[in-house]
């Protein structure tokens, strides 16, 4: 399988490099304007100098988009329209009309899209999904989620941080929110620009609600959930050594320690050579993008 890449930023880097594990595929072909590009590169990789140019190559089996999140869309599109399957890092689009479209090209074209919500491909989340139901009904979720930045110009902390935990509170939930609410907390006036901090509640039916607590103007790096139920609670910490804790004794919580974003790949690879139509991925996508979309608008004023 021959996969291209476009986007070696930071998280572009990572996928180059985890890319070189895989068994059933390799990257052949990468976009970036970045200089430097070419000394990262696997052997036999070619480097393009814009995305056009390598979605035209006839080199690619399928291919990952790492860019900018406002490139998104306009990329991903493009892939579909020559049939090409599509791993697009969230956030999948910058507007609803956009994440529609996505969806509607991926049934047209009959080309597989879907979004890599890292959280969901990580083992001690899914051990979590899988133990669930031992602990009965879900009461409340609660996320705290943030950093030191990164403070982006095209991509506010909210659509940057609340992507990974809205993914994760409806993959448990398996429900869409009746009700978004949210609030703006104020910064000091020395906050750097773009450092933005935002609280967001969900009310779901049979009266379950979700909170996040979002900001990029954190000492360190944070992701947590916590999930209450009618028999206890299970908690989710992504930078803690052990990712997932339980407050019963009685029930196994541990998981294979492999990597989330290696499964993410592999996973893509399996659906391309399954010549897979599987939209669930774009339609969670949708359904994150109108949430955000929803949460922005209340913050605005709209």
């Amino acid at each position: 399988m021959r996969l291209g890449l476009i986007g070696c930023g930071r998280w572009g880097r990572n996928i180059m490099s985890t890319a070189r594990d895989l068994l059933d595929a390799k990257l052949v072909a990468v976009a970036s304007a970045n200089s430097g590009t070419a000394c990262m590169i696997p052997e036999n990789c070619c480097v393009f100098p814009d995305w056009r140019s390598l979605l035209d190559s006839n080199l690619i089996d399928g291919v990952i988009i790492a860019s900018p999140a406002y490139t998104h869309a306009e990329i991903a599109l493009a892939a579909m329209e020559r049939h090409i399957p599509v791993l697009i890092e969230k956030p999948m689009a910058l507007s609803i009309d956009d994440a529609e479209a996505l969806l509607k090209s991926s049934i047209k074209n009959q080309t597989y899209a879907t979004v890599d919500h890292i959280h969901l491909f990580n083992p001690a989340f899914r051990r979590m999904v899988e133990i669930m139901p031992k602990y009965g009904s879900i009461l409340n979720i609660s996320g705290v989620a943030g950093g030191p930045g990164p403070y982006r110009s095209d991509c506010s902390a909210l659509w940057d941080w609340a992507p990974h935990d809205i993914s994760m509170i409806l993959t448990l939930t398996k429900l869409f929110p009746i009700k978004v609410l949210s609030q703006k907390i104020p910064l000091q006036p020395d906050a750097p620009d773009n450092a933005e901090h935002v609280f967001l509640k969900l009310i779901f039916e049979k009266d379950i609600t979700a909170s996040i607590d979002i900001s990029n103007h954190r000492d360190i790096k944070t992701r947590i959930l916590k999930v209450t139920t009618t028999h206890g609670t299970l908690e989710y910490d992504d930078t803690a050594e052990i990712k997932l804790r339980s407050s019963s004794s009685d029930l196994d919580v541990s998981y294979n320690p492999n990597s989330p974003l290696l499964t993410v790949l592999n996973e893509f690879v399996d659906n391309i050579s399954k010549s897979s139509n599987d939209i669930s991925g774009l339609k969670l996508g949708l359904d994150i993008i109108r949430i955000l979309d929803q949460t922005q608008r209340t913050i605005d004023g709209f």
